[in-house]
C-alpha cells in the first residue's frame, strides 16, 4: 500500500498522470493520501474536470 501510494505521487508529480491514474485504479484499498495526490495533480495540470470527477466519485 505504501509503495503504491508513493508511486502514484511520484508519477503524478512528474506529470505522468496516465500512469499515476492506472496505478491508482488498480489499488485494492485507497486511502485519502493517493486520492488527494491525484486530485491535486489533475488540478495543477489543468485537468479540472478530471479532478472534479474523481472528487465526486469518492
Amino acid at each position: 500500500m505504501h509503495v503504491r501510494t508513493t508511486l502514484v505521487d511520484v508519477y503524478s508529480r512528474g506529470g505522468d498522470l496516465n500512469s499515476a491514474r492506472q496505478l491508482f485504479d488498480t489499488m485494492p484499498e485507497r486511502s485519502l493520501v493517493p486520492l488527494t495526490s491525484m486530485i491535486t495533480r489533475y488540478a495543477k495540470h489543468g485537468e479540472v474536470v478530471k479532478a472534479q470527477a474523481l472528487f465526486d466519485t469518492k
